[in-house]
């Protein structure tokens, strides 16, 4: 194991009886958790770190990297990550570490040069990268330069004999000692995906991902090694301080009976001024405060936005089919305090810190949305408000799509929707 004693780690890492050493690494400290995890990482060398969104993955990967740095000056680190995701995750490595990052897209015609490789620490580059001649061609060059690698979003490479770039990710990280790869993806509860995560990122402590995904399967979690234990750590947000409100809204004339793929488009798009004004007084109610409202459709969006702009409230919409650098943008005039609400499909890889959230159509990735609002590692309070149009077939809609499929809806709820044609209680508009 390397010497990580530079600037205030003690002397005994293994003997190591207070955290703060390592808490200091990065700006803000890490917490205690984050420091116990770094600590075992630091020892494993090889790591799969799954974290419920808000858990600050980010921080852990930066106070990886910060420490390996300061074991020796002249470390420098790969990461790969999406996307969407790339230059928040490099802008905040760097603030939280002062590490300095590069940034490299799937363009062939911008690829890395020992010029860029000799002033950064960082190279991240995104997952697409891992498809294009060129990048590969230029970093195999380099590759013996760097120290560690981080794999963010690490499910969406795992199915390395289908992609190519999960077969190129794997021959990549079989020259690293120390890897560290991430998700807020709860994969777990997926036997397969957490066996081909694993196998991907220690090929050698999994060989066969398909058998140990059947071994899981038919035994349960206790048929795993304790060294495989080692590998990863799971980390969940505590969801008990959050209140979920059902609220029905009374149909409109042309909504009642409305059902099949249109149903949303006649219950809360163009022409729905009831859930319009339901939103409207949610946001009244709240009134000095940001909310984040799900709408996965684009015309929804766009009715809902115009109806709210009408009755003076800045609301803004962010889709998945705006540019990564419009998305950057207005997420960012949205946590600046620019807007009110912001109406987005987005449930990954951006930061909209809320105080309330509002399922406005519904999605099984409560929990990611949740997330997108909760982008602070301080434990709070937020109401979640689900609106349901009656003598519809929404509540049908949503209690098959999501109830039944998300515990966390059940929690926050906390009442039992099973007799869904008998149930007709909760708060009206």
């Amino acid at each position: 194991m390397q010497d990580f004693r530079y600037k205030g780690l003690l002397d005994d890492i293994d003997g190591l009886q207070t955290y703060q050493a390592l808490a200091d690494i990065t700006t803000p400290s890490l917490r205690d958790y984050q420091c116990v995890d770094l600590l075992h990482l630091l020892s494993v060398k090889t790591f799969v770190c799954m974290y419920d969104t808000g858990l600050g993955k980010t921080f852990l990967a930066g106070g990886f990297l910060k420490a390996l740095k300061n074991a020796k000056e002249g470390n420098k680190f790969l990461i790969f990550t999406t996307n969407a995701f790339m230059e928040g995750f490099a802008k905040e490595i760097t603030n939280i570490t002062g590490l300095r990052c590069v940034c490299y897209t799937e363009s062939p015609s911008y690829v890395l040069s020992p010029v860029q490789l000799s002033s950064v620490d960082v190279v991240v580059m995104t997952h697409g990268c891992l498809n294009v001649p060129e990048h590969m061609r230029a970093l195999s060059f380099y590759l013996s330069e760097f120290s560690a690698i981080v794999v963010d979003e690490l499910h969406l490479v795992s199915n390395f004999n289908e992609s190519k770039r999960g077969s190129m990710l794997q021959s990549i990280l079989s020259r690293f000692e120390y890897k560290l790869g991430l998700t807020a993806t709860p994969i777990t509860t997926d036997e397969q995906q957490l066996a081909k995560a694993l196998h991907l990122i220690n090929p050698s402590a999994v060989p066969d991902w398909k058998k140990f995904t059947l071994d899981i399967k038919n035994y349960g979690s206790s048929i795993i090694d304790p060294s495989l234990r080692d590998l990863f750590i799971v980390r969940q947000r505590e969801y008990n301080n959050h209140k979920g409100y059902l609220l029905e809204v009374n149909p409109l004339p042309h909504q009642r009976g409305a059902k099949g793929e249109g149903m949303f488009y006649d219950t809360k798009g163009y022409g729905a001024t009831n859930n319009h004004e339901a939103v409207y007084q949610l946001t009244q109610i709240h009134n000095g405060q940001r909310g984040l409202i799900y709408s996965n459709l684009k015309l929804v969006q766009s009715a809902l936005c115009e109806a709210l702009l009408e009755r003076g409230v800045k609301a803004l919409v962010i889709n998945g089919d705006m540019s990564r650098e419009k998305k950057s943008q207005l997420a960012e005039s949205y946590r600046n305090g620019d807007y009110d609400v912001v109406i987005t499909n987005i449930t990954e890889s951006i930061d909209l810190t809320s105080d309330y959230v509002v399922f406005y159509e519904y999605t099984s990735h409560v929990k990611q949305v949740i997330g997108r609002a909760e982008r602070t590692l301080e434990s709070k309070s937020l109401p979640i408000y689900i609106l349901i149009t009656k003598e519809t077939d929404e509540m049908d809609y949503f209690y098959r799509n999501v109830y039944c499929k998300c515990q966390i809806v059940e929690d926050i709820l906390d009442m039992d929707l099973s007799e869904i044609t008998k149930f007709r209680r909760g708060n009206y508009f």
